[in-house]
């Protein structure tokens, strides 16, 4: 049951505690002590100094010998403890109980010395705790003999015991208590603890369904959330890794069965038209698939991070009009007019391959979804140490829910031919290396424009 985090929590909680308890209730049972010990040792002290008082006004003429037991008694009846009388040569001369035996303590001898001396110990014969405080008793400035008062302690000790285990009763409760709320704490914290635990099993098993109630607003409901977004994500990752790898199984199935249909026929004898076109739909098909390839291998490198760039001097202007020579025929053949702006394209660093083929990315998906009769506009400006191309098309749109996704790994929005769902996200991370930034704005039935902007 307490094994853990919990465990730990509530034996802390229960040491820390128990220690401050016990190091408070030890101060306080030392101050209580010295608080009682303090009245008894003054009361004492001023029933001393009264004594000597007394006799040095009243009985300096009279011998010690003949006075002392009526000193012992008198004072005894007002300070209601034991009181002897002991002369300079150290014999018990009067004590209010009849008690002529004491033990030579350092009381007797600071009073001897002509100043109130205190002493605090057992007492002779019975053991009892005892308080004792002697004064000198003077004739002029010569020592004659001594007083002491005797008071028990065992009054104090008996209050102190009851004290004692009052503190002890309070410190249990307190104990208690401490105990019961540090599990109820405990549990608001490990419970919500092991259920993010169990659900990051599952999620690790491939449930991407699963969730978790935030049930405070603290670190750990963050966590909780935090957790219930990557679940939302990974979900969202694994719907579109298996449409891509639908896609993907689609668009090399379609080729291959192509392929294999063309073979079959050309293996069962054809005339040479029949022939060079089988051969020409191979190729074709052929090409589609190692495009294919190449694309995949990108994608692997750049997820890697082993893809790197071979930067050198590139003419951005001369590299688009080549590319844009390359995809014209295309353009022309698709009814597709194509207006080219490029007069503010200045040279930059860069890689001049993997520029060609973001731009051949951009520039086929605006062919791919733009209707016969439509435009592609392509133009470049210059903004404050940048460049800036931007490719527009008046085609069929991107979806406003496929907008903020589109450039995502494995994201394919749902139109016709939206291929793999790799070219904008491979196009993104290539734009990314040399430093520079991509976005893409669009309106369903309006048209798409990308804007790609590099370091100049």
């Amino acid at each position: 049951m307490f094994r853990g985090i919990r465990g730990r929590l509530v034996s802390t909680y229960i040491l820390i505690v128990l220690a401050a308890i016990i190091l408070l209730e030890g101060v306080m049972v030392e101050w209580i002590w010295q608080y009682y010990i303090g009245n008894i040792r003054e009361i004492l002290i001023q029933q001393a100094q009264l004594a000597n008082n007394f006799f040095k006004n009243y009985m300096e003429d009279s011998d010690l010998i003949y006075v002392a037991q009526d000193l012992s008694e008198d004072f005894a009846q007002v300070s209601s403890t034991e009181v002897q009388v002991i002369n300079n040569a150290g014999i018990v001369l009067g004590d209010s109980i009849g008690n002529f035996a004491y033990d030579e303590t350092q009381d007797i001898v600071d009073a001897m010395h002509g100043v109130i001396g205190i002493h605090q110990g057992e007492y002779l014969g019975t053991g009892e705790n005892v308080m004792v405080v002697s004064s000198p008793l003077l004739k002029g400035d010569r020592v004659v003999g001594v007083i002491r008062f005797i008071t028990s302690l065992s009054g104090v000790e008996a209050v102190m015991r009851e004290v004692i285990l009052l503190f002890i009763e309070m410190g249990a409760v307190v104990v208690a208590i401490v105990a019961i709320v540090s599990i109820w704490l405990s549990w608001t914290l490990t419970k919500p603890l092991n259920e993010i635990t169990s659900a990051a099993k599952e999620i690790s098993a491939g449930d991407f369904k699963v969730r978790l109630n935030k049930r405070f607003n603290d670190e750990i409901g963050t966590l909780a959330e935090t957790l219930n977004q990557a679940a939302i994500e990974l979900e969202k990752l694994d719907t579109m890794k298996n449409d891509f790898i639908s896609s993907v199984s689609h668009e090399i199935r379609t080729p291959l069965t192509s392929i294999k249909g063309w073979v079959v026929t050309l293996k069962e004898g054809s005339d040479e038209e029949i022939l060079r076109k089988g051969l020409d739909i191979i190729e074709k098909e052929t090409d589609r698939l190692t495009a294919l390839v190449n694309r995949l291998l990108d994608f692997s490198r750049l997820e890697s991070g082993n893809n790197t760039l071979s930067i050198a001097a590139v003419d951005l202007k001369n590299l688009m009009i080549s590319t844009i020579d390359q995809i014209r025929p295309r353009a022309q053949r698709l009814g597709i007019r194509l207006d080219v702006d490029l007069d503010e394209i200045p040279v930059i660093k860069g890689d001049a391959s993997r520029l060609k083929q973001v731009f051949i990315n951009i520039l086929d998906n605006s062919l791919k979804f733009t209707e016969s009769g439509g435009e592609i506009r392509i133009y470049a400006e210059r903004v404050p140490n940048m460049v800036r191309i931007v490719i527009e098309d008046t085609g069929c749109g991107i979806p406003e829910k496929d907008l903020d996704h589109i450039m995502e790994k494995f994201y394919t929005a749902r139109a016709k031919g939206s291929g793999s769902g790799l070219g904008l996200s491979i196009s993104r991370e290539i734009i990314k290396l040399h430093g520079g930034d991509i976005s893409i704005m669009s309106r369903m039935g309006e048209g798409t424009s990308v804007m790609i902007e590099l370091p100049a």
